[in-house]
């Protein structure tokens, strides 16, 4: 997985309470991405990118890949399961009500990365590898920066 967590981080049954809530983001959400969410998307990876924890700093990079990746700056609606599951992850991330409160000390981003891991493991080689080099460009760019 890109985001390295411990695999006992999570209890099977948050895993779980993780994958079921995708699935109702996806339903709910239809594949639709409006302009406004994505401005929220892009403020909530911007308060993550200068963590003090290299995991959460590792998601910000990964979220920052998807958006790319799906092109999200001018893309709104997708049709493909795999970029539905994507763009899902995007919304769990910034979501209030996930599976654990991102405001709990050292737990809070646990779901959000289980849950980018768990739609990146999901995508074709292909996709996978094209997501991979993006958060890889991100993290570069942010070490050259100083950050």
């Amino acid at each position: 997985m890109p985001i390295k967590i411990k695999n006992d981080a999570l209890s099977n049954n948050e895993k779980k309470a993780v994958k079921t809530h995708l699935e109702e983001i996806i339903t709910r959400h239809q594949g639709r991405f409006n302009l406004e969410d994505y401005q929220l998307l892009l403020e909530a990876i911007d308060s993550i990118s200068n963590s003090k924890h290299n995991n959460i700093k590792e998601l910000s990079f990964y979220l920052r890949a998807i958006t790319k990746h799906l092109e999200l700056k001018d893309n709104r609606t997708f049709f493909n399961i795999g970029e539905k599951r994507l763009l899902a992850s995007l919304r769990f991330f910034y979501e209030l009500e996930d599976v654990i409160p991102d405001y709990i000390p050292d737990r809070g981003f646990l779901d959000d990365i289980y849950c980018v891991n768990y739609a990146i493991g999901k995508e074709t080689p292909l996709n996978k590898n094209r997501i991979e080099h993006l958060a890889k460009h991100f993290k570069k760019q942010n070490i050259s920066n100083g950050e």
